[in-house]
Parts: C-alpha cells; structure tokens; sequence
C-alpha cells in the first residue's frame, strides 16, 4: 500500500485486516474502501492501482518476474466501485496478458492508464486515458462481442450486451486525475482532483451519484473521425476494402526501404465496420490486412511482407472527402484527408523484432475506402446474359506523395453465361493518364473477381501517357463486388504502383474506389422443369442448377420393388424424389 486514506480493508481467506501505508497485498486478498477511504497500491512492476471511496476489488492473479521477461499475468476482479490504474513493466512486456473483469465484462489492457468502473445502475464502465483498450462481453444471443477503445472514449457495458460508446459519465470524468506524482521522499502519491471552488474537495471524495437510468447516448467519442451519431454495426458479409499508404514500421529486422511498403486492409471472417449516420467509416474492427510490397521484383533481403489481423482502425481528425452512396446503400465510398490513423494491431501478428503501429498521421496523404453488400451467391448463380456496369461515383485517385487527381470512367462487361467480365477505365494523377482494361474469369455465383498485373503475367493491361509516367511500367490490381439485392450495382477498388526495382520498396502508389450501376437488374434465367429419370424419380432443381451429365444406370436389386439408379453430375441444390407407384 503506498497511500491509504480514511477506511480501507482487506479480505483475506477469513480474516479481515486493516490497512496502512507499507501493508503487502498478496494474491487472492479483497480489498475495500467505504465511503470515506482510498487507497493507491504499487505493484511488484511498477504498475499503480488506486480504489476510490465504494469500491471493491480482488486480485485474482498477479505474476511477475523481473528475470523471465517472457511470462507474467495479471488479472483484477472490480466487485464495485471505481478504481484507476496506470500499468507498468508487465504489460510493456506481455501485451494483452493484464485483465481487468467484472460480472459482466473483461477488459485487456495494452499498456496504457485508465479509469474502470462497474455500479449495478451503470453497468461496466471503462474509459481510456492512454493506450488502448479492449472491452468484451456476452450479448443477449451469447455471442462474445468486443469494443477498442483510444485515449477520450469511454465505453459501457450492460447485462446481456455489447460493449457500446458513450459519453464520458460526469463521475468517471472526476475519478481522471492526474497521474501519480514524485513526493520530496521519492514515493508517488496521486495527485487529489482538480478544485474548483472550497467545497470540491468533499465532493471528490466519493463518485458522483451514478445516472439513475442506464445511457443510452450513441455519440461516437470525439476523438472518433466524424461527428454525426453511429449507425449500424455492419458484419463481414459487406465488405470493406482499404488502400493504406504506409506498411508496418521498420524493426530490429527489417532493413531499411527505400520508398513506400503498401498495406491492404479487408474485412472478413469475424471483421465488422462501423458507420455514422453520414454514411462515414467510424471504425474497422478485426480485420485482416497483407502487404502489397508485390511485384516481379525480389523482396530486400530479410524483408517478409506482413500479413496480419488489426484489431481496431480508427481515424482522428483529417478531412472527409468524396462520399458517395448508391440509392440501395449497397455501395458506399469515402476518403479521409490528413488527420491520424489509430491502428492496435493482433499481438499475434506482430513479428518478432517489429515495433508495432499504433499510430500514423497521414499528413497530406489520404486513405480511400469502399463498403459493398455483395449480392447473395444463390442470385448471382440465376443470371444469364450479359450485364453492362457504368460508372456512377468514385473517390479521387490519392498517391502516397499527397498528389490528387481524377477517376474520369470505367465500364466493366459481364457475361454470366460465358462467366467472364471485361474492364476499361481511365484516371489522372500528377500528369499520368493511366488506362486500365483486361478480361477475368470468375466462378459461378462469385460476387468477387478481378484483375491482376504481375510482370508480364497477370490479366491486367497498364498503359499511360503523359509527363510523368513510369519509365519502368506499371504493376497493379482492381478487384470489384457485384452488390445490392438485385446485383444492378459494383463497386471497386484498384492501387497501381510503378515497377519496383529488385530488393527495393515502391517509389509511389496510387489508390481509389469506384463504383458503377447498371442499367437494368441482370437476366435471371427461367426455372428448370422437372427431368424424369427412369420409372420412379424425378429430379427437380432450385434457380440456376448446371447439370453436366445424366445417364440411366443397372438397377440396385432384382424383383418388384427394384429401384433404379441414376448418374447424375450438378451443381447446386438438386433434389431426388420418388413420384407415386404407378
């Protein structure tokens, strides 16, 4: 204990003991304040944890050994109350290895300072005063739900809930004091809250009466891009592609590049994105991201390029530019201008030796995104004919040296039956008018396809003119989604880079979303009639079945009730049945 104020207890096993200055806490001891009592603790790693008056808190687990720098856990149970916590060599060297938890809520720490709350009028509270946090809970389908938090947000969680934003609660603002400071005796004591007038300071020595019903408040922090309120938490079936100009920061390991190592961001699996009411990107959670320090050219020597999962990407500050929606909604694109990128990235994708991104300011660069609903593979599959795709909206071509330009037209030509798409378009950038085209093949029912340019290899044709083309040529790639419920629309992305030279990063890159609209909803083909195989069967089919072969085969016994069998080779859903005996 290296401060104790007013009436603090603790726990441990049956016996109760009272606290002073210099009381050891040991694993497993609970430890209580009452109304009057506060009590800051110093632990075996430097770390400091201060209970305000109220409040509760177990040390369930707390290893740390100087010597093995490798191991060491933490974990803190708030019963109730507030308690305020700066971490210290433990979390510096096992990142997501200190939990703070309650009933309700667990939440990882990443090496930062916060200030963690848990009343039953409020549920589980956390807000963030440095690094980064993670707050996870069970919702109501018992699906395990989590929410990144940066320094200024402050989230909440309640029974049978997701962890949401909310405005910072007037106690949890007057529980964030400064941190600890240096006394003349070299000890740390934490400094008493702000005073205002002579009665503050009564005031401060018990939490604000909690809000007697819960916040249900969905402005998003201000330390969040965008001001409008969050509107929808959309799953990984809507995709997000993100074109990112700037790659891992150079560690221990990786020697020094000349130019610019791109990073691709696109959600999927568990990722999910959230989006305000201005059709903005608030944040990109748990998504996978690769390099695309690509090409024909060798890598640097010792260089792997990265792929991993960013557990939050959030922008503070910087313009927003561009914002295009369709009229469905399927297709929505965006560019944020300058400001800062806050990225936390997997503990487990970071590589040995990196120093791991928490943040970039992009300066005069910019980020561009797009976010497709893709059309229901069980619909694609019905399509037959041709359908022509025109350009409706784009986000302007961005470079990594803050050059912006103009996405003057793109077409993309599909026939379903053929299961081929061809593309044309054109964009300018810093006196390069760059011509895109190519035909792709795609499987049938894909909503994804696209074009790649790889060397000499590839689908994908790059051509420019102008004063600034690459001497070297052009590698590349577009990808597009066929989107909306109907499939009428698409939306793309594309990054084109100048031939990187061997063992060397690229000297630019160009980045942008697009989106296109075709003029009427493509041909659905007919309903298949039922086939009759043999005496007995018939064999019916749902939308856009292909059946390859069909043949009539020996039956599978001799005698009455003989049943014969049929060779059939389909793709998707086909059914047998039985008609009645005749």
């Amino acid at each position: 204990m290296q401060f104790v104020a007013g009436n603090v207890e603790i726990t441990r096993g049956a016996q109760k003991l009272a606290v002073a200055r210099a009381t050891i806490v040991n694993v497993g001891d609970v430890i209580k304040t009452d109304a009057t009592g506060s009590v800051q603790i110093n632990m075996v790693d430097g770390a400091y944890i201060s209970l305000r008056p109220g409040s509760e808190m177990r040390v369930e687990k707390y290893v740390f050994n100087p010597a093995q720098p490798t191991l060491g856990d933490a974990a803190l149970e708030l019963i109730v109350g507030v308690m305020r916590t700066f971490t210290g060599e433990l979390t510096s060297r096992n990142r997501g290895r200190f939990v703070m938890k309650t009933r309700i809520a667990s939440l990882g720490i990443r090496g930062s300072s916060n200030v963690f709350a848990n009343y039953p009028e409020t549920g589980t509270i956390n807000h963030t005063l440095s690094g980064a946090h993670i707050m996870t809970s069970t919702d109501a389908q018992g699906v395990k739900r989590s929410l990144i938090s940066l320094p200024g947000q402050t989230v909440q969680v309640l029974p049978g809930q997701a962890p949401r934003f909310i405005p910072t609660p007037a106690f949890i603002a007057q529980a964030s004091s400064p941190a600890p400071k240096a006394t003349s005796s070299g000890q740390k004591e934490e400094q008493a809250a702000p005073s205002t007038d002579s009665s503050s300071s009564a005031a401060a020595a018990a939490p604000a009466a909690a809000p007697s019903s819960t916040t249900t408040s969905t402005t998003p922090p201000p330390s969040q891009a965008g001001t409008a309120a969050v509107g929808t938490q959309i799953q990984a079936n809507q995709t997000i592609n993100n074109a990112l100009i700037v790659g891992r920061l150079p560690g221990p390991l990786d020697p020094p590049l000349t130019g610019f190592e791109g990073i691709f961001l696109q959600s999927g699996g568990n990722s999910s994105v959230i989006v305000n009411s201005a059709n903005q990107i608030v944040e990109v959670r748990n998504a996978p991201v690769s390099s695309f320090l690509a090409g024909p050219a060798p890598l640097p020597v010792g260089y792997a390029a990265g792929n991993g999962v960013v557990l939050s990407l959030t922008w503070t500050g910087g313009t927003y530019r561009d914002a295009f929606r369709n009229t469905d909604g399927s297709v929505i694109l965006g560019r944020w201008q300058g400001g800062t990128m806050n990225i936390v990235p997997d503990p487990a994708s970071v590589l040995p030796g990196d120093t791991p991104t928490t943040s970039f300011a992009l300066g005069n660069t910019s980020v561009a995104w797009g976010l497709f609903r893709a059309t229901a593979s069980s619909v694609i599959g019905g399509f037959t004919g041709s359908a022509t795709y025109s350009l409706v909206g784009a986000t302007a071509p961005t470079d990594a040296l803050g050059n912006v330009g103009t996405f003057n037209s793109a077409t993309v030509n599909v026939n379903f039956g053929q299961l081929t798409a061809n593309l044309n378009a054109g964009l300018s950038i810093n006196n390069q008018n760059l011509t895109l085209g190519g035909t792709t093949s795609f499987a049938r029912g894909s909503a994804n396809f696209g074009w790649n340019r790889s060397g000499t290899n590839g689908n994908l044709t790059i051509g420019c003119s102008g004063s600034n083309c690459a001497s070297q040529g052009y590698d590349g790639t577009v990808g597009v989604v066929i989107a909306g419920t109907a499939g009428a629309s698409m939306g793309g992305q594309y990054r084109i880079t100048p031939i990187r030279a061997a063992g060397q990063a690229y000297t630019n890159h160009i980045a942008g979303t697009f989106a296109l609209q075709s003029t009427a909803n493509p041909t659905v083909a007919p309903p298949i009639e039922p086939v009759k195989i043999g005496r007995d069967f018939t064999m019916r089919s749902n939308l856009g079945a292909d059946f390859t072969a069909m043949r009539p085969m020996m039956p599978m016994a001799i005698g009455p009730n003989a049943l014969p069998q049929a060779g059939i080779g389909a793709r998707r859903n086909v059914s047998l049945a039985q008609t009645a005996e005749r």
